[in-house]
């Protein structure tokens, strides 16, 4: 079994960096449960949305079979008004969870659809509604005033800050005891972390790969190269990754020189780091 499968959380005990949110779902769960209700996380990808929601899922559900699964961009019309004759009928077993993933690429039409959905899970016995996705605050613009609204019914956890120093000081401790466990030698977590774009999943992976790296490699020298060679404040540069050009209004990040040789190429490609030039 690969460290990312065992590293995977199975309680929300184990949830990593997300203290505030993992409080707030069990005051719910222990004051009035979670069947009935719908949670809408936000935040960047790998930081443990889908993680806590299937937790919360199995919480409702107890079976599998019972747990349903969906991509935003595929919860058509159709799919809501299916979802909607189910919601609130008797299981065999345990409960109903709904998860909607990617929650941002549903379409226009269904979002509609969906706030009478979420009305008739809030007054359901039997089901319990999800929400995750990685563009909230874009979500929550003025030009998206049908998303607005299926926020405001749902139940937002606190999210961590991925920006703070104590989830950030909590990633590394978690990569760096995960190293220890595994037997992997690790010089510098924090680095590891810094070039994963703070992404739990993404750190995790990068620690999976340099464990199957054969005893005694010796990774080949590689020249550092610096992505922001040429560019000052006030050019307009094209990034790969972002369609449109990006104005740099500040100069390079100073972290970027903590990173390991061509990490800080691989971090100039990163919408997390033109994000963090922008002002």
């Amino acid at each position: 079994m690969d460290i990312s499968e065992k590293s995977r959380p199975r309680s929300l005990e184990q949830i990593v960096a997300q203290p505030w949110a993992v409080a707030q779902i069990k005051h719910v769960a222990a004051t009035r449960g979670l069947i009935g209700t719908a949670w809408w996380l936000g935040g960047p990808t790998g930081t443990g949305k889908t993680s806590i929601a299937r937790i919360m899922a199995n919480m409702v559900a107890k079976h599998d079979c019972n747990v349903y699964e969906l991509v935003g961009r595929d919860v058509l019309a159709d799919t809501v008004r299916d979802m909607m004759e189910r919601v609130g009928q008797p299981t065999l077993v345990g409960s109903r969870a709904w998860i909607i993933n990617e929650a941002q690429d549903i379409p226009a039409p269904s979002v509609a659809l969906l706030l009478d959905a979420i009305e008739r899970v809030k007054a359901s016995k039997h089901d319990a509604l999800i929400f995750t996705t990685m563009k909230d605050f874009q979500l929550r613009s003025e030009s998206n005033a049908h998303y607005w609204a299926m926020v405001g019914r749902c139940y937002v956890p606190d999210m961590a800050d991925t920006t703070t120093p104590e989830y950030r000081d909590a990633v590394v401790n978690y990569i760096a005891g995960m190293a220890q466990d595994e037997q992997i030698t690790l010089a510098d977590p924090r680095a590891l972390c810094a070039s994963a774009g703070w992404s739990i999943r993404e750190a995790v992976t990068r620690l999976d790969m340099l464990a199957a790296l054969p005893p005694g490699y010796t990774p080949r020298p590689v020249t550092p190269v610096d992505p922001f060679h040429g560019v000052r404040a006030g050019n307009v540069v094209q990034v790969k990754g972002v369609a449109e050009p990006v104005l740099v209004n500040r100069v390079t990040p100073k972290y970027l020189t903590t990173l390991p040789p061509g990490a800080a190429a691989e971090e100039w490609h990163r919408l997390e780091l033109v994000q963090s030039i922008l002002q």
